[in-house]
């Protein structure tokens, strides 16, 4: 499965982490146990950052995560 995180600065769900987490991210991922039980998943970029938000929050099914050159310091400079 891949996850589009669609157009943001059009999509008034994609306006901040946290609605972005809480209503498109643990959603999708809830499916997805649904779908298949136990999973694993793949984060690039931001999406490796923001499943390690995710991963956090021990949702159900999830078994391994890896992120793939994930930003994590975003004040860091160049």
């Amino acid at each position: 499965y891949i996850l589009d995180w669609g157009d943001a600065p059009h999509d008034p769900g994609l306006q901040s982490l946290e609605s972005l987490m809480q209503e498109r991210l643990l959603p999708a991922l809830e499916i997805l146990h649904a779908r298949e039980g136990t999973y694993a998943a793949i984060g690039y970029c931001m999406g490796g950052t923001l499943l390690a938000g995710a991963a956090a929050q021990r949702p159900p099914g999830l078994t391994q995560a890896v992120f793939l050159a994930a930003p994590w310091d975003f004040h860091g400079g160049d």
